[in-house]
C-alpha cells in the first residue's frame, strides 16, 4: 500500500511539475508577444511624431507681422485661459510653469493624454498669436498613459508679463 501512495505522489507530482512547465512556457511566450507589441506600437508612435516633428520651428516672422495687431504685453494668464478652454477633457496637466530668460518667455508644461489629445494640444499652443516656437517636446509612456513634456517659447517686447 505504501508503494501504490509513493507512486500516486510521484505521478501527481509529475504531472503538476508538466502543468508548471507548460504554464511558465505560455506565461513567456505572452510576455514576449507584449513585449513585441510594445515595441510595434512604440515604432508606429515614433513614425507619426516624426511627421509632426519641426525641429525648432519658429515662428518669429508670423510674430512680428501680428505684434502690429495686438498690444505689446503678454498675459500668462490669457494663455492660459485660451489654452484651458480649448483642449479636450481627456488631458489631464501635471505640471506648468513660466520661466523668464534673456527676454524670452517659456512655460515647461507636462500633460498626459492619448497621441491625438496631445497632438491638438501642442497645434492649439502653437496656433496662439505669441507662441514663437517649440523648443522640446518628450513623448513618453507612463503607466499605461503618454506623458508629454513640452517646452513653449514666446517672443515678449520687453521682459515684463503678467503672472
Amino acid at each position: 500500500m505504501l508503494w501504490v501512495g509513493l507512486i500516486l505522489a510521484f505521478i501527481t507530482n509529475c504531472v503538476a511539475a508538466l502543468i508548471w512547465q507548460e504554464y511558465k512556457v505560455e506565461l513567456e511566450q505572452q510576455i514576449e508577444s507584449d513585449q513585441q507589441i510594445m515595441e510595434i506600437n512604440r515604432i508606429k508612435l515614433i513614425k507619426q511624431l516624426e511627421g509632426y516633428h519641426y525641429p525648432s520651428l519658429d515662428y518669429a516672422e508670423k510674430y512680428q507681422n501680428l505684434l502690429r495687431l495686438y498690444p505689446d504685453n503678454f498675459s500668462t494668464s490669457e494663455f492660459y485661459t485660451y489654452l484651458i478652454s480649448r483642449i479636450s477633457r481627456g488631458i489631464e496637466i501635471t505640471s506648468w510653469r513660466w520661466l523668464s530668460q534673456d527676454g524670452r518667455l517659456f512655460l515647461l508644461m507636462t500633460f498626459q493624454g492619448s497621441f491625438e489629445q496631445i497632438r491638438q494640444l501642442m497645434t492649439l499652443a502653437l496656433g496662439y498669436q505669441k507662441t514663437s516656437r517649440l523648443e522640446s517636446v518628450d513623448i513618453k509612456l507612463v503607466e499605461g498613459r503618454l506623458t508629454a513634456d513640452l517646452k513653449l517659447a514666446f517672443y515678449l517686447k520687453e521682459q515684463v508679463y503678467e503672472e
